[in-house]
């Protein structure tokens, strides 16, 4: 399955890469980063964040109809 970026979200991902690549985190303590990107999933309409038990990193899945 190939998903559809539209050009804001393609900024904005870029955005969060520079962002994290300025603020480097101690493996296993990524905590910014993952607040970064859990944030943004939360922006997109087709995708949602599967709850787990973790601190740091995510699962997501697209949505379905």
């Amino acid at each position: 399955m190939i998903l559809d970026i539209e050009d804001k979200d393609l900024e904005e991902i870029i955005k969060i890469r520079h962002d994290i690549h300025a603020h480097p985190e101690i493996s296993g303590k990524e905590f910014r980063t993952t607040e970064l990107i859990r944030d943004f999933v939360k922006s997109l309409d087709h995708v949602e964040e599967i709850p787990m038990p973790i601190d740091t990193g995510g699962v997501f899945k697209l949505k379905t109809s």
